[in-house]
């Protein structure tokens, strides 16, 4: 909340700085409607290096990742820890280097704690690393939902001993 008010102030301070300031109106008001653009998008990155878990809705998980380890908090949260396997960033924001596990709280679902609890199931049957969630959206009586199915990853491909 504290970022989010810091933000207001540099854009209120900006603004009356650019405002106070002589010279054209024109660039003036092309200024006034660039920093909130600006801003917006630091903000944006701000969120992505305040550290785990990440503070997102259904929609920021990536659509495809490696399912580690998951925590309820009925009815309340829902923490999934997970290696990332598709996603998108913004300009600024942090990059993860490959096979870097994220952590995200989810708000409370039933569906949700389901799939958790089968996707936990799952990794004790098959090892760590060899669960993976995929979200899917559906439109159910004129609404979008989002619900995550577990799957078993195939086994990796590897090269055959000896050759070089």
């Amino acid at each position: 909340m504290s970022v989010t008010i810091l933000f207001v102030l540099l854009f209120a301070l900006a603004v009356w700085s650019i405002i106070h300031v002589r010279g054209h109106w024109g660039i003036k008001a092309v200024m006034i409607l660039a920093i909130p653009v600006v801003l917006w998008v630091m903000y944006g990155a701000v969120n992505s290096y305040r550290g785990y878990p990440k503070h997102t809705g259904l929609n920021g998980v990536p659509s495809q990742v490696v399912f580690l380890s998951c925590l309820v908090e009925e009815p309340k949260d829902i923490y999934l820890w997970a290696i990332p396997l598709s996603g998108s960033h913004g300009v600024l924001d942090y990059r993860p280097k490959h096979g870097e596990p994220r952590s995200y709280r989810l708000p409370y679902s039933r569906s949700l704690h389901k799939a958790c609890e089968t996707a936990d199931k799952q990794v004790q049957q098959s090892g760590v690393g060899s669960v993976g969630i995929r979200r899917k959206q559906a439109k159910k009586r004129g609404h979008r939902t989002t619900t995550f199915i577990p799957y078993i990853l195939p086994p990796p491909h590897l090269p055959p001993k000896g050759h070089s």
